[in-house]
């Protein structure tokens, strides 16, 4: 193999990798870079936001994607507008009026980030403790704990990235183990985990037991997660309840007024309203009920896909 081949294979594994984002973000900061550093100027909490969430990018980057977006959106919206005032279909203008709408959900949208980022690691976290007492009770130290649970991305992803950050930051910044645990605990939106980051440090300081306070955090972690089973349990039992009542006791009272409907007035109004009811409306319900089940049911850090797979290829012939 020629030098030249090995560098261009260094340089090809080198090469850092771009989202469509990081590349929109670095044209919008190459258009409003001014701009964007005035806008992140009056907020001055937004860096602190975006090290908390999952976005990788900066503050004056932040503004000037808003920007550029909104710019965009007031072309689209202000062609609608004209559309509208030509055709006097004034529908049309009322978008135009959504543009600070648009500038100021990107500038919240580390919020979101922070958000799904706090639930992601909430599913995970009981599962990680139980996982990380057992690398203590083996005499793992912190460090080889945390490169464990990155390199277990398939089983707790949202852990695996919160042990990356704390490894980058050790082998890449050269920051000692404990500084850059507590680094990860005062920039993670899961209360709970960070918490137990903090007092994983406390006890390495002070050369306190650490399988002790694992064992303590887990059962206390397990504990308040069994609370939380219980009161789902009860939620969903009430939805359960509600469901029957909708679909089983209405379908059959509307079945009733329909058919005699369609008997003593002697047309098809009463039995298109059946169908209407059985197959567009119930199954309308049951969706809506999934969905609030599905977003009330406690997460695992595994999914199973083969369900959803067997769900979605039966609804051909279901429908």
């Amino acid at each position: 193999m020629s030098q030249a081949t090995v560098l261009a294979t260094a340089e090809s594994r080198t090469k850092p990798e771009f989202t469509g984002l990081d590349r929109f973000s670095g044209y919008a900061f190459k258009l409003f870079g001014k701009q964007g550093r005035r806008i992140a100027a009056l907020f001055p909490d937004l860096r602190g936001e975006i090290q908390k969430s999952d976005m990788r990018i900066t503050p004056e980057g932040l503004a000037a994607t808003a920007l550029l977006v909104t710019l965009i959106a007031g072309i689209i919206c202000g062609g609608l507008a004209v559309v509208g005032a030509l055709l006097r279909f004034y529908v049309l203008v009322a978008p135009i009026s959504f543009l600070p709408v648009i500038f100021f959900l990107i500038m919240n949208a580390p919020t979101s980030s922070q958000s799904s980022r706090s639930s992601a690691l909430d599913n995970e976290y009981p599962f990680v403790m139980g996982f990380m007492e057992i690398l203590a009770g083996g005499g793992i130290s912190a460090i080889a704990a945390m490169r464990r649970i990155a390199n277990a991305a398939k089983v707790f992803p949202a852990a695996a990235k919160e042990a990356k950050r704390i490894l980058v930051d050790i082998d890449v910044f050269g920051m000692d183990p404990i500084t850059a645990i507590e680094k990860a605990a005062q920039n993670n939106p899961h209360k709970p985990f960070a918490e137990f980051l903090y007092g994983y440090t406390t006890a390495l300081k002070t050369g306190g037991d650490v399988m002790s306070y694992v064992n303590v955090k887990l059962k206390e972690t397990f504990d308040k997660r069994s609370s939380k089973i219980r009161r789902t349990a009860d939620t969903i039992g009430t939805l359960a309840e509600a469901y029957v009542t909708v679909t089983a006791v209405l379908g059959i009272t509307l079945f009733t007024l329909y058919q005699v409907q369609a008997i003593t007035a002697r047309d098809q109004a009463g039995l298109t309203s059946i169908f209407v009811f059985s197959f567009l409306v119930v199954p309308l319900i049951s969706g809506v009920w999934i969905w609030l089940l599905n977003g009330l049911a406690p997460r695992q850090p595994f999914l199973d896909m083969r369900p959803f797979k067997a769900f979605f290829a039966s609804i051909p012939i279901g429908i």
